[in-house]
């Protein structure tokens, strides 16, 4: 994803999600006119007030008619005194979410709907891992918005909640049972128009299809073999889980951060073994792998060297 893409996503986490002249001159400029050409952007009020570029004072606005009765902007600077302003130097624009959407998810065909309009839209459906699942999408920080998610998805263990970045995501994942991705890993721009990633997509739904599957296959088979390889994927899940973690919040803070592994108990219950059996498990010496990667989830900078090897083990 480029810079521009991202910073455009993390803005629609905001209320209003508003871009202005600064952004119209800056580095997202030339994104910003594609996404209008493109129609997912909306013109806003126009700007109430300006910043002098020669003094940087806060300024009022003044609207005055020539001698040919032609209306005229003015910012009303006290130190610089009144500076001339062209009307389009207060044009703003805001994200028309059900529009960007509609763009994002094209491919799908979805219809979107406003559950609350504040920051909470449901999709339809789509389908990934050759299965239909229901799509929803999320945005900002309101509270009935929040409140309205977490009822409607706390039953929807099979659906797939979107949000613009990462974090968001990551926030989203501990309020609700489905998965929750963030468009900011898995949409890009190219050749005038959105691509979604439906490979990273279905992956995540391969997991957790994979997961909700072991009880049933190891009650059937209850084999050492079958335990070690639902023990591997599940190992390998958190390293990519940990390592992006890492690599989230070292960009952020400048620091990786380790996301906390499982204990013993809490992945014996996901593979539907006893500890104990897990824990034989780990001490098979016909599986030293397990062993490596239960060590490896300790140390941040591990899981961020194993990422790549741990992304195809998992599938």
């Amino acid at each position: 994803m480029g810079a521009p893409l991202q910073q455009i996503l993390w803005r629609w986490e905001l209320d209003p999600p508003r871009f202005d002249l600064y952004d119209l001159n800056g580095i997202l400029g030339g994104s910003l006119r594609e996404l209008e050409g493109a129609g997912v952007l909306l013109p806003a009020p126009p700007a109430g007030s300006w910043d002098c570029v020669d003094c940087g004072s806060h300024c009022r606005l003044v609207y005055l008619d020539d001698v040919l009765g032609i209306s005229r902007v003015y910012a009303a600077c006290s130190h610089c005194g009144p500076v001339a302003i062209e009307p389009r130097q207060l044009d703003r624009f805001d994200i028309d979410t059900p529009a960007f959407l509609a763009a994002v998810f094209e491919s799908h065909r979805v219809a979107v709907e406003a559950i609350d309009s504040r920051g909470f839209w449901k999709l339809g459906r789509a389908t990934w891992g050759g299965q239909s699942r229901e799509v929803w999408f999320m945005r900002g920080a309101d509270p009935g918005a929040i409140a309205k998610a977490e009822s409607l998805l706390a039953t929807h263990r099979r659906a797939c909640l979107f949000t613009p970045t990462r974090d968001a995501a990551l926030a989203w994942s501990q309020r609700v049972p489905c998965i929750v991705v963030a468009l900011e890993d898995v949409l890009d721009w190219e050749g005038g128009g959105f691509q979604l990633d439906n490979d990273i997509i279905a992956s995540r739904f391969e997991q957790v299809d994979v997961t909700a599957e072991k009880p049933q296959q190891l009650s059937k088979r209850a084999t050492r073999a079958a335990a070690i390889e639902a023990l591997r994927k599940e190992l390998n899940a958190h390293i990519v889980a940990a390592a992006d973690y890492a690599f989230e919040t070292n960009e952020r803070n400048g620091t990786p951060e380790l996301l906390p592994k499982p204990t013993q108990a809490e992945l014996a219950e996901r593979i539907g073994v006893s500890p104990p059996t897990l824990g034989r498990c780990l001490a098979d010496g016909a599986a030293p792998e397990l062993r490596i990667l239960w060590e490896a989830a300790d140390d941040v900078y591990e899981v961020m060297k194993w990422r790549k090897l741990a992304t195809r083990r998992i599938k």
